[in-house]
Parts: C-alpha cells; structure tokens; sequence
C-alpha cells in the first residue's frame, strides 16, 4: 500500500478477511479491522460506494464488539465522516466527525494524535462549508498536536499542513499557500519516495497555485512530474492520470502553447469517457477545456460542438439550474461573442440567449445562497459573479450597442448586482424583526423556510464534482426541496404582507414603474471590458473602465462607456481635494469640475431629454464624488439644472416606494460635553485638508493627533433652529452632557434623526497593537458626550459606524449627520461604501443627508437651518438641498462662493417630502427669520 498498489492490497485484503470470517465467529474486532482497511484502501481510490458499503459495516461491528464510545469506533467513525465528506454529503459528514471527536476527546484528552486526525478532518468539512474562520482554526490547533507528538516532518504533518494551504489558496493567500505546499511536498518525498502517488497529488497542489498565481513556467514541470508517477503507479487509463493531463495542458494553454494542450486534453477525454461513460458529469468539465483551447485558436465549429455537447451533459445530469449550467452557458455565450468579433457576424441573437439564460440561473442562485453565512463569504461569494456581469455589460457596449434587448439584460444585470449584498443585509434584519412579530404558527414556517434554504443551497452546490454521482437521485432529492420550499414561502405570503413583498424578485420593469415622471436613473458602473484580441484566456477582459445607463419613466434605456477607471478616479481624487479646500481658487476648481462633467456626465445629456431630477446610483471613487459643483459647458453648476439625489442602486426605488412604518417623535443631538482629553487611538492620520484659517472649526477630528475636543459652539444654535422649525419639545433636544453614545443607542425610530458633533473617518485605522483594523465599519463615527473619559470596555463617548448599524432606525424618515466626512468610508466596487451611510440604511433609515469632507461648523450651521426651513414647506429631501444651494449661491460672495462651503452635503435614499407629522403642527407658512448666506463663515 505504501508504494500505491492500491488494487492488488484490496485483494489481500480481501483474502484476509474472508479467512478471519472462516476462522473467527461473527462479530469479532479482526473482522470490523479487515471491513476498515477494505474500506481505506477503496477510499484512496475513489470508489467511494464501496468504500462507504465497509466502513458502515466496520463501524455497525466496532460498536457491536467494542461499545458506542470505544477509540475504535471512533477510527471507523473517522474514516466513514472522510468518505461522506468526499461524496459531498457534508451534512451527514459533519454529524460523524463530530461524534469521533468527541469520543477521541474523552478517550485521549485533547491534546491526543488521535483527537488531532478528527480535528483535521471536521476542518475539511468546514472548509468545505466556507466556514474559514472555523476550518483554519481546527486545522492549526491539529497542526500543533501532531507536531508535537511526531515531529515537524511527519507524513500525518504533511496532510495538514496540504489541507491549510488549500484553506489560504481559497482565501487569496497565495504566497503563505505555496509555502505549506512546499513543505507538505518535501516531507512526503522523504517518507515516500519519489514515485509515490501521494507525491503525484502534492506536486498538482503545487502546481495549480503557481498556476493561479500567473507562474505558469514553473507549474509545468510539476504536472509533468505528477503525470509520470500516476502513469507508472495507477496505469495510464486511471482517472487520476486523466486529471493530470488536465492539469498540464491547461498550463499549456495558459502559456498560449494550443497544439500541445490539445492531444492532451483529448487523451484526458478518452480516458474519462472509458472509466466514467461518455455522459459523466466530470467528462463535462475536460469538454469545456478542450472548447476553450479551440476557440483561442479560432476553431469555432470544433468549439461550439463541444461546448454543446458539455452543456447537454449538465442539464442531463444536474437538471436545468444547477451553476454549473449556468457557468457551461456563460461560457458558450462568451464564445459566440468572440466569434461574432472575429467574423463579423452582426446578430446578437444567440449570445444573448446564452448568456440571458446563464444570468437566470445565477440570479436564482445567487438569491438563495445570499439568504445564508456570513457578511464576509456572502461578499466572497458575490464576486465570483464580476465576470458575469462584466460580461453582460460588455455584451451590450461592445458587441450589440444598437439592440435594446442587449442594453436592457445589461441593465437588468446591474440593477440585481450592484449593492446587491447591501440589501441582502438590510433583508436579513428586516425578516429578524419580521419574525418578533409574526404568530407562533407563523414563525414556526419562517423557520422551516430557512432550513430548507439551507438544505437546498447544501445540494445544488454539493455534488458536482464527484465521479459518483447518482444523477437521477441528485435532481430527484433537489426538486423535492425546492418544492417543499415554494409551499412553505406560498403558505407564509398569504398569511404575512410583509414576506410577501420582501421575496417579489428585482426587475426592471419594476424599477422603471417607481421612476419620477420628470427623473432618469442614473446606474453608473466600474467594469471590465472585452479584449477580443486575446488569445489567452488569462488575458480574457481589459483594463477597468466606468459605464453608465441611463433609465427613463418611459422604458427607454440608453449606455455609454466613459473611459478608463484609472484616469476618472484620478480625476475624482484632484477635484475633491480641491473641492475640500477653500483656498484653492475657484477658478482652479470650476476648471477641473468642467473637465470631470465633460468625461462622465456630458455623453449622458443627449439621453436625458427634460429630466429635471437625476436619481444617481455611483460605483466605486464616484460614490465620494459631489455632482452638485460639475460645470456644464455654459458654465453652470449641476445643481442649477438637476435636482440629484444619491442611491446604492436602482433597486432602492422599490424601497422608497413601500410603506413605513409608525414612528416617534424626532430627536436632535447636538454640541456634546467633550472637555479635555488626553487619550490615543492608534491610527494614521485621515485625509484631509490643513489650509483653513485657525478661526474655522470643522466638524470632524483627527484623533491620534488630538489632546481635546474642540466644542461646536454654532451646533447650539444650529440645533435651537432646527428645535424651532420641527416644533420640538425640550425632552427631544438633548446637548451637552445629554448627547451621549447610551441616549443614541436608545432610540427607537425617531421621524427624523439629527446629529451635529464631530464625525471622523481613517482609511488606514490600526488597533493598539499596530495591526490594521479589518473591518471598515470600525473606521468611521461620531464622537458624542463624555470622550474624554475614554476607557476600554462600555460607553466611552464614540459611536461607530458597526454600533450604528445595531440602532433601531425602523420608521426614521430622515437621518442628518451635520458632522464632517460622514459620507466617507471604505469604497467597495459594485457594493459602495462601507461607513456611517452605510450603517444607517442597515439600521433602517429611509433617508440620509451625509457629508463628504471637512465642513466649517457656522456654513454648516445656516445650510442646516435653511435646509429644514425648506423641508417644512413641502420640499423634497433632495430639492430641498437644491433649493438651499442655489440660495447659498445667489446669496453669496467671493470666497464663499467656493463649493468647499455648499456643495459637501449629499442627499441620499428617499427624496420624497418628509411626511406632514414629521413637523408637529407646525405651520408651514411660519418660516422665522430666513437664512441669509452672506455672513463671515470662517469665524
């Protein structure tokens, strides 16, 4: 066994249990030993059947001999959760493993080689899961055992330490993964030999990261290596070996070396198609390899039967749905893209097909497995959708810019991306308060609606990769799922009006229906485009670029593509620190915001006919980006023509069209008690700028550099206005010592949340001890009362944008953050920023009125008191921010016409006028004293 005869020690084996059954009387240990060995040695040869028909007898007869909780049940127990978990039956694997573990901890304690081989395998199972955390864990706490029980080089060492590399490579780690691949190598080499198929697999392992890596020339040689010992080990008709010549051609491929990948991926098909049958889900995959290897060679009709061929396999085997359907028709739909460019074939008929098609399959997908885990594996899992959508978009712009079918799969693509797991979050909570108000009877099916998700999600990505899978079984058990989940949803629709609004599928018909008769949606997008000239896959998409769409009330749709990202984020970045900087001339600025309205929004105005309201949903650097201070080419300002309001994505416009629900009274925090401090965090300086006079306070702060926090003495009047014009009572005004983190954390739905005090954001915020603070959430907030007694643990006077995001904010209209760069956070394409904004609509906030740099505490006082003065009349949220620019504009002179000092506040979410009771009786003609903008800001 040890030199990889596997076949001819089944056979011994075989021959020695058949002896102790002629010899021994039934049940026996012997026997239950030979049923274990037996079942080893077809595991390691991937019969994975017979494997599990001996282990379950093996361990039906350990338990039978031994006792339930005796160590060698525990080994049988170890080696049948191995065997599920290789037939993807993870659910069954994780319950086995579990049960081993806990035998071998009772046993041995938890520091036993034996407890560290259970550990070892649970950690594959939640590998498997994508339970990171949790695997990486299990994996080094059994890499420290057996470390020290057997000694760094171990043959047991080695498979742990192949396994936590797989675990880095799946995280992008790829550097920290070839070094464990190295080390599991050379320990094997050393205990097996040179020729051992162990080695065979270590040196694909291998191979395939410095392949994922772009190291192709250094990968080849190591599949060759690989190839020659499973030849010699297994024959040359294993499966095994018909992997390895996968492997090595498709390194040959990536190297644009076509005409030797291709007799070796035909000859990895032959083999396939003896040992597996010609209708094999794993055939289906090498098809794919050798299609693709055609068509980069320009073979389309050898291309196409094969795709063919491999997608007709799919559907066969894992119904109509499965992902990998999906995957196969992206991939034919990409290939009839590339032959459509090189033949000048004008219809775009059948690429549209395909890829309209694959996108429904992924949407479906894509709803399902988003409605489970984590925040961190959902964003993981959504960006193995970017070429997806990329491909969608590029469909449009690049192959079929005249075809409205095109522009409107593109678009529709979007508008279910983009975001996507923003509200994906915002869901998750809002079906966490559904089910607090729900009946008994009622929560009982939401539960039972979430287990079988889980359940469904389980199957559709469980077994596609095995060689045994039993097809007709597979789709049989997942239509039996998705049946039993449709009658549960139907059941619980009927029964609750909220659950049935939050599962109505995204479309754009739906959007389109909620648009403003006089708005366009604005869906502007970072994307990869095409390179038709490729020949290497690897070398398949572009440098970034940003696109935009735009979407009238009529249907219409029109997209554009604005240039390379690289040069509008540059853009972006110069026009911003200009804008934040009221020294820089405005001249200088109106110049380099005409240069950014020429490249992004100038290709846009021949679509947007007599728009008067642009609904703007950004993606990436733009989402930092003021419209408002654009230049047209008459020299007016964007905000002159347009009312712009700011959203995560087309689809908020369903948000914004559902009911809310029943909220308090509005409450104002504003000028906290700060006092003196003397305290640090650990952080980087954050960005911005230094060039105003000392008489201008802005409302945020630098922490690391601060000793005390200057007090906001024009909050004191900015909130006693705000007081006037809500019709507030004193109890729902809280300064000073009042406007603390604890009284904010204990709102519950205020109509309208005003917040004026300090805001901060560091793009580059590390902990005490100097490593960087991961989540982004943690790197923006508010600084409230009592901060200078900031101790570790409790309330300690700053609010972050993740304790934020735990307020209760269900019914809050409007959230006004009159601080300063609470606009900013950590800008994530195609799921914008990660900060305050962020945390607000998580917490349910309707509306947020944020800003997007350092702003004068005065300025921002009487932009304050102007802005409300116009909401109380019936404006709308965004056009009363218009309103009061443009006054601020007429109003003012010199220097303070600069943008630093109007154009910070954006408006975002619902634009609509704030409800009548948000304003408590009073009167809407009774403005007081109206604003005038033309006092000395700066003091």
């Amino acid at each position: 066994m040890k030199q990889g005869k596997y076949v001819e020690a089944v056979t011994l084996a075989q021959r020695a249990l058949k002896l102790r059954q002629e010899q021994l009387k039934s049940p026996h240990k012997l026997i239950a030993d030979s049923l274990r060995l037996i079942a080893a040695l077809y595991f390691v040869q991937k019969d994975f059947g017979q494997a599990q028909l001996f282990a379950q007898q093996a361990v039906t007869m350990h338990e039978q001999v031994l006792g339930p909780e005796h160590p060698e049940v525990a080994k049988s127990l170890n080696l049948l959760g191995s065997i599920y978990h290789a037939s993807s039956n993870y659910e069954q694997a994780e319950l086995i493993l579990k049960r081993a573990l806990a035998i071998r901890e009772k046993a041995f304690g938890p520091e036993h080689s034996e407890t560290a081989a259970s550990l070892s395998n649970l950690a594959l199972v939640y590998h498997t899961f994508g339970n990171y955390g949790q695997a990486e864990l299990l994996y080094k706490r059994a890499l420290a055992i057996h470390e020290k029980a057997f000694g760094p080089e171990h043959l047991t060492v080695a498979s742990i330490i192949n396994n936590l590399a797989n675990l880095y490579r799946d995280l992008g780690n790829y550097k920290q993964a070839e070094s464990l691949f190295r080390r599991a190598l050379a320990i094997r080499e050393k205990f097996l030999g040179m020729e051992h198929p162990e080695i065979a697999i270590a040196l694909g392992n291998l191979g395939t990261e410095l392949r994922a890596s772009g190291d192709y020339h250094k990968a080849e040689p190591l599949f060759k290596r690989s190839l020659t010992i499973l030849e010699k080990s297994l024959g040359p008709e294993s499966p095994d070996v018909s992997y390895a010549l996968e492997n090595l051609a498709e390194a040959y491929s990536d190297q644009g070396d076509f005409a030797k990948a291709e007799p070796l991926f035909k000859r990895a098909i032959a083999i396939q198609e003896k040992s597996l049958g010609p209708e094999h889900y794993v055939l289906s995959t090498v098809l794919m390899s050798l299609a693709s290897n055609y068509v980069s060679i320009g073979n389309y009709e050898q291309a196409e039967s094969l795709y063919l061929r491999a997608i007709a396999i799919r559907e066969k085997v894992l119904g109509q749905e499965n992902p990998e359907v999906a995957t196969s028709l992206q991939k034919i739909g990409l290939f009839y893209l590339d032959r459509q460019a090189h033949q000048a074939d004008p219809s775009s008929q059948v690429p549209l097909e395909s890829l309209t098609r694959s996108l429904e399959i992924q949407e479906k997908n894509l709803s399902l497995n988003l409605s489970l885990g984590v925040e961190e594996r959902k964003r993981e899992y959504l960006s193995t959708f970017r070429d997806s959508t990329d491909i969608a978009i590029a469909a449009h712009l690049q192959s079929a810019p005249k075809d409205p079918a095109a522009a409107r799969l593109a678009l529709e693509t979007i508008l279910r991306r983009k975001g996507r797991l923003l509200d994906q979050l915002s869901n998750t909570l809002a079906l966490s308060a559904l089910r607090q108000r729900l009946e008994p009877a009622q929560q009982t099916l939401l539960n039972q609606i979430v287990a079988n998700r889980a359940q469904l999600a389980k199957l559709i990505y469980k077994q596609t990769a095995t060689e045994n899978l039993d097809a007709q079984k597979y789709q049989a058990d997942v239509s039996q799922v998705q049946q039993q989940l449709k009658q549960l949803e139907d059941q619980l629709a009927i029964r609750s009006a909220e659950f049935r609004s939050q599962r109505q599928p995204v479309t754009l018909t739906a959007v389109e229906e909620k648009l403003p008769a006089d708005a366009a949606l604005l869906e502007l997008v970072r994307y990869r485009p095409l390179n038709f000239a490729a020949i290497k896959l690897t070398e398949r998409f572009g440098a970034e670029h940003y696109a935009a769409y735009v979407l009238l009330p009529d249907g219409s749709i029109q997209g554009t593509d604005l240039g390379e990202a690289q040069k509008i984020d540059q853009m972006v970045s110069d026009l911003r620190q200009s804008l934040s900087s009221p020294s820089k001339s405005i001249r200088a600025v109106r110049a380099q915001a005409h240069q950014l309205y020429e490249q992004i929004v100038q290709p846009l105005q021949p679509f947007l006919g007599s728009t008067r309201h642009l609904l703007i949903s950004p993606d990436s650097s733009l989402h930092l980006l003021p419209f408002a201070p654009l230049v047209d080419g008459q020299g007016h300002y964007l905000i002159e023509k347009f009312t712009l309001t700011y959203i995560n994505s087309g689809r908020d416009l369903l948000r914004v069209a559902e009911s809310s629900t029943t909220a308090q009274k509005p409450l104002i925090l504003a000028n906290p008690s700060f006092q003196s401090a003397r305290w640090q965090v650990a952080s980087r300086a954050a960005a911005g700028d230094s060039s105003r006079g000392s008489d201008d306070n802005p409302r945020s702060v630098e922490l690391a550099k601060l000793l005390s926090f200057e007090p906001l003495s024009w909050t004191s009047t900015e909130a006693k206005a705000v007081q006037s014009i809500l019709n507030l009572p004193d109890d729902r005004v809280l300064t000073g010592e009042q406007a603390t983190e604890n009284a904010l954390k204990q709102v519950h739905g205020p109509a309208l949340l005003h917040i004026a005090t300090h805001g901060f954001f560091f793009p580059d915020a590390r902990r005490v001890d100097g490593q960087p603070i991961e989540n982004p959430l943690l790197r923006s907030g508010l600084i409230l009362a009592g901060a200078q007694n900031r101790a570790s643990g409790g309330e300690d006077g700053i609010i972050s944008a993740l304790e934020l995001a735990d307020l209760d904010l269900r019914g809050t209209q409007l959230v006004v953050l009159s601080a300063c760069q609470t606009g900013l956070g950590e800008v994530s394409s195609g799921e914008g920023v990660y900060g305050l904004r962020r945390a607000l609509i998580l917490a349910g906030a309707r509306s947020q009125l944020v800003s997007l740099w350092q702003v004068a505490d005065k300025a921002t006082a009487q932009l304050m008191s102007g802005y409300y003065q116009k909401l109380r009349t019936g404006a709308g949220r965004s056009e009363a921010m218009r309103q009061v620019q443009l006054q601020w504009l007429q109003s003012a002179s010199g220097s303070l016409l600069h943008p630093y000092y109007w154009a910070g506040f954006i408006p975002s979410g619902d634009w609509q006028p704030l409800p009548a009771s948000t304003f408590h009786g009073a009167a809407k003609k009774s403005l007081g004293k109206k604003v005038n903008f033309v006092a000395n800001v700066d003091n």
